[in-house]
């Protein structure tokens, strides 16, 4: 049999069976062309501002608020407030800290759908033991293979284009992975059972530990009532079960590693439940929909780990259930002027020969989760979420408290709210929107810490309003019928317009300036930004000390196709910054080439639209044009940010302060480095019109953000315009490996009662890209400082990088005077660790593999520094460090009376045997011979000198004794194991009357310096310091090895007040002006 007749066969095999078993009518989901990324608003919010990088290229103000920073061994967090000064969408719902404000203090993993999910798979029975795929998510692409269902799959089945999207977001790690199945060919393994393999998009040394998925019955969806929509015509139930979702099976847990060894584990955070409400006019003519999609859209940072010190920092969370379904825009429809034509293109899904409509999408969280508390070893910073909300169904961060390891309180910040309400007066939840208004330190006494101020002249609209232009910003453009939501009417259309011939670009949602040979697709409401778009944002922010900082805005610009167009959204025009104490800087930006224009840039534009027909008169004007019939779409623009980066990126700014000169910025943006399009590929002279006149299919290009945004020149110039200096970069882009990725869009879709979701084969069109695993580093920077305008002095930096990850291997500086110095480091990955057996347990080859076992891989173990005279090169300087137990136990430095001819010199390396080799003019120059359980040295002997020894207190954060010319054995001797113990920990046990019971009380700091005298009297020929300390405050005393102590005061609100000498005399004294 043919090919032609066997495919025709099935068809029609497939239509009679589904006549024959299909038991219930299903509706045809709505899709939208734009990837739509959801989460909670914390997550949001998180995930979009506190990953983007704020500086001169996006137009955005650096804003963060800082409360503390916690620290544990190599662990950094830092707790802090950070504002997007980008502007406010309309459907932006506030985060929990306020309108534009994020709370920078854990991490997530956000799941970034492309296309389909990952692990989806949804089929319809029809019949036994036929099953037809409707879904096939990237990691089910194994079903294709089983021969069973392989016609069907590949001709019916909705085939994912591409890996989901990892976002990896938290402190000390920033990247994006991809997760594969490790053989997709192989159909015969189960689901439960398969492995898979994981690829970070960018090379920095992290590692993802072994995946594995697993069943998490235990989230099982709540579903939809039917009713969510205030539509009482329209009541289809829908839930897990109705759709034959295959299993609950997903990732429950990720554990990544970076490059310093720190271990981050992360766990299933936010379950969420979608649906697309579809507009019927006779809600009897179905019962099911397959729009229904449920899934893990977040994972919690809860934990990281240091092996190096075995300490520990744990993130704990709080569960709620938002069961008021939240709503998105989702909105599709079509227009038709005149008559259809050949081509006939169907991008709306019909049922018995009505087009499906959609409006918008609900959201439902049956197990969302927010930050409550983060726990490490000297104490806890938790979160209080307090006052019910008026815009949303969750509450306000209203406390933030610091407490130490006994629970004692040591700062308390309070944060103050009140509500954006709408232009349009009403009091529902999206008529209103947090802000956060002041923060005032709380403990022990009330005292402002920050105040801020927005601009709110003119009134956002409510959420889901259609005031709002083509990225989401509010623009005043008149149209406020919301009555379409819930209903089950279509809803409205944007205006766009039409340009043929422009391929992606032929649709857009505003009209081009220089080219007449257009026509606007009619609609309801304009897309068209305006300075309405900077309404709401923050326009001072007044510090505790009464000083204070103003921002001013204004609207983005960009090119396009030759001319200049206003974009949505706000850059910073100038800001003043006022210290309180009479000192002023105002500094203003202008975002311009040399010639005057814009420097904005774009890569790309959402998709709104695709025509439905094919012009058949195009040489006519275009007021004749026939037919002209287009489906456009609208949805919520709040996480583009995250698909498709900074919208404008600029490639020059000038930063101008008074009295101060100016700096020009020049960054590589859109204009160097847009997004690669997909290829495509057509069947018919209608797949050629379709992406000769739209972005169809538009689901894939190759993302080149990774070589947007970096530094290209730095020029800064005095008061007279005359050049100070001049810095230039320069970088290599690196492709590890590419990841093909294919998508096949039909433009027909069939009417068929039983299944409308079948595809007509032969009309779609292709498209292929890949994801890249990619770096872009500096290689060069050449240095030129001027005088009176004339260069006097160049430099030329060099940076040669490790060829797979982002470790520099060698830096080379070339002086004006043509001398060079370079300096090269070697790392644990530079040495052949195999095979170990053949060196002895005590070489440090063993320790360098086990720096390589725990990823700590970005730890020098050598670093040399030599000079190039007369076409020679020396060494002049060298380090090389031993490490036992992932911590430092020696280090070497190069000594020579001579400098040394590279070609003379070892650079340290590994022979088989004796193993680990060095020059041997490296000599030893200091031991740390013992460390406590949490990494903190106890001991360091220099090589010809005297040990010094270490007392660590206060739950072991903080050194109270140090002892020269004693060892730590000595200190033991004297002071005695229980002693040290209650010394290392900070406490003594004893009742506290009236309760009996024994308590944990903190040793005072008396009791600290006596307990500690006893060294002064028993090592008599030791040099003594000691010190006692108020917990994550400061020191409250030292005493000198003369046994003077000087005392060290501290307010009410913390801060250093007062210093006094031994004999109680003030030595210092600070006031603090605070703002009333």
């Amino acid at each position: 049999m043919n090919k032609v007749l066997s495919t025709t066969l099935k068809i029609y095999i497939f239509f009679l069976l589904g006549k024959i078993y299909a038991q219930t009518p299903l509706l045809p989901p709505a899709s939208m062309p734009e990837s739509v990324v959801i989460s909670t608003p914390d997550v949001m919010s998180f995930q979009k501002y506190g990953n983007t990088p704020i500086n001169l290229y996006s137009g955005k103000s650096d804003i963060v608020i800082p409360f503390y920073e916690i620290q544990a061994g190599k662990i950094k967090v830092p707790v802090t407030l950070t504002y997007n000064s980008g502007g406010i969408k309309v459907d932006e719902i506030a985060s929990s800290a306020g309108l534009g404000w994020n709370l920078n203090a854990t991490g997530n993993i956000l799941v970034g759908v492309k296309d389909l999910r990952d692990g989806v798979l949804k089929y319809e029975t029809y019949g036994t033991p036929v099953k037809i795929p409707i879904d096939i998510g990237y990691n089910r692409r194994y079903f294709l293979k089983d021969p069973i269902y392989n016609s069907n799959a590949e001709l019916y089945a909705n085939l994912d284009s591409s890996p989901d999207f990892y976002y990896v977001n938290a402190p000390g790690l920033n990247n994006v992975f991809i997760i594969d199945d490790s053989n997709p060919n192989d159909y015969q393994t189960s689901h439960t059972q398969r492995k898979y393999v994981s690829s970070f998009l960018y090379p920095k040394g992290y590692k993802l530990a072994e995946l594995k998925q697993e069943n998490l019955g235990s989230f099982q969806g709540i579903g939809f009532t039917g009713e969510e929509d205030g539509n009482p015509s329209l009541n289809i139930p829908t839930k897990p079960a109705d759709v034959n979702v295959v299993g609950f099976v997903t990732f429950k847990t990720f554990t990544i590693t970076n490059e310093q060894g720190l271990v981050y584990t992360f766990s299933v955070g936010n379950m969420i439940e979608t649906r697309t409400l579809p507009v019927l006019v006779d809600p009897t003519i179905a019962r099911l929909d397959p729009s229904y999609s449920m899934g893990i859209n977040t994972y919690n940072l809860t934990s990281i780990y240091d092996p190096s010190t075995q300490q520990k920092v744990d993130f704990f969370y709080e569960k709620y259930q938002i069961t008021q379904p939240q709503r998105i825009k989702f909105l599709s429809k079509k227009n038709n002027i005149g008559t259809s034509d050949s081509c006939n293109f169907g991008f709306i899904p019909e049922f018995e020969g009505q087009p499906i409509y959609s409006n918008e999408q609900l959201i439902k969280y049956q197990a969302a989760t927010r930050l409550q508390k983060i726990v490490y070893n000297g104490g806890e910073v938790t979160f209080s979420y307090l006052l019910d909300r008026e815009d949303y169904n969750d509450q306000s961060l209203d406390l933030i408290t610091i407490n130490d390891n006994l629970g004692n309180t040591i700062k308390n910040y309070r944060l103050r709210y009140s509500y954006f309400d709408s232009k349009e007066g009403c009091t529902e939840k999206e008529c209103k929107r947090l802000r956060l208004d002041q923060i005032d330190e709380w403990f022990p006494k009330a005292k402002l810490y920050y105040k801020f101020e927005y601009n709110y002249t003119n009134k956002l609209p409510k959420r889901f309003s259609y005031e709002q232009d083509f990225l989401g910003y509010y623009n005043n453009n008149g149209y406020q019928n919301t009555a379409y939501i819930g209903a089950k009417e279509s809803g409205p259309q944007p205006k766009l317009y039409f340009y043929p011939n422009k391929g992606e670009f032929s649709i857009l949602p505003f009209e081009k300036k220089n080219d007449t040979q257009g026509r606007q697709i009619t609609g309801d409401y304009s897309f068209v930004p305006n300075d309405y778009s900077l309404t709401g944002l923050l326009k001072k922010v007044t510090y505790e000390t009464g000083g204070f900082t103003e921002l001013n805005y204004e609207n983005h610009t960009f090119n396009f196709d030759g001319a200049e167009y206003i974009a949505g959204g706000a850059r910073v025009e100038s800001q003043v910054i006022n210290d309180g104490n009479g000192n002023v800087r105002n500094i203003k930006y202008k975002y311009q080439e040399i010639d005057g224009k814009s420097s904005g840039y774009i890569s790309g534009l959402p998709i709104f639209a695709y025509p439905n027909s094919k012009i058949t008169n195009p040489n006519s004007p275009p007021g004749q044009w026939t037919p002209f019939s287009f489906t456009t779409y609208d949805f919520d623009k709040s996480g583009l940010e995250l698909t498709h980066d900074t919208f404008v990126g600029y490639s020059r700014v000038e930063e101008i302060e008074t009295g101060n000169g100016k700096t020009e910025t020049l960054f590589y943006s859109p204009k160097d480095y847009p997004d690669n399009k997909s290829v495509k590929q057509y069947r018919d002279d209608c797949g050629r019109y379709l992406t000769e006149n739209s972005a169809f299919p538009g689901k894939l290009f190759e993302d080149l953000k990774s070589r947007r945004g970096t530094l290209k020149l730095k020029r800064i110039l005095d008061e007279s315009g005359n050049k100070i200096s001049e810095s230039e970069n320069v970088y290599e882009y690196k492709i590890f490996s590419s990841i093909d990725i294919k998508n096949h869009s039909p433009y027909r879709i069939s009417d068929n009662k039983y299944n409308p979701r079948i595809r007509v084969p032969n009309y779609y069109v292709s498209e292929t890209s890949k994801i890249n695993r990619e770096r872009n580093l500096q290689t060069k920077v050449i240095t030129t400082e001027y005088f009176k305008n004339n260069p006097v002095l160049n430099t030329s930096t060099n940076y040669v990088y490790d060829p797979n990850l982002d470790l520099l291997k060698e830096m080379t500086v070339v002086n004006s005077d043509g001398s060079e110095i370079k300096t090269r480091y070697r790392y644990p990955l530079d040495y052949d660790l195999a095979p170990l057996s053949l060196v002895s347990s005590n070489d440090k080859l063993i320790d360098i593999a086990a720096l390589v076992t725990n990823n700590i891989v970005n730890t020098p173990i050598e670093i040399n520094n030599s000079i190039v005279k007369g076409g020679e090169e020396y060494m002049t300087d060298g380090q090389l460090n031993y490490f036992e137990n992932l911590k430092p136990e020696k280090f070497f430095k190069l000594e020579s009376s001579a400098l040394i001819n590279v070609n003379d010199f070892n650079f340290s390396t590994v022979m088989y045997p004796p193993g680990f080799v060095a020059d041997s003019r490296y000599k030893e120059k200091t031991s740390f011979t013992k460390y406590d359980n949490k990494g903190n040295i106890l001991e360091i002997k220099p090589a010809d000198g005297i040990v010094t020894s270490y007392i660590w207190g206060y739950n072991s954060q903080y050194p109270i004794a140090k002892v020269v010319n004693a060892t730590y054995q000595e200190i033991t001797n004297v002071l005695g194991a229980s002693t040290l113990t209650r010394l290392n920990d900070g406490v003594k046990y004893m009742p506290i009357p009236p309760n009996p019971q024994i308590q944990k009380i903190p040793l005072t700091d008396a009791e600290v310096r006596s307990m500690l005298s006893v060294l002064r009297t028993n090592l008599t020929n030791a040099q003594i310091t000691t010190y006692t300390y108020k917990p994550l405050i400061g020191m409250t005393s030292e005493t000198d090895i003369n046994d003077k102590t000087t005392y060290y005061e501290y307010s009410d609100l913390n801060k250093l007040k007062i210093v006094k000498d031994n004999e109680g005399n003030i030595l210092s004294e600070n006031e603090y002006n605070y703002k009333k």
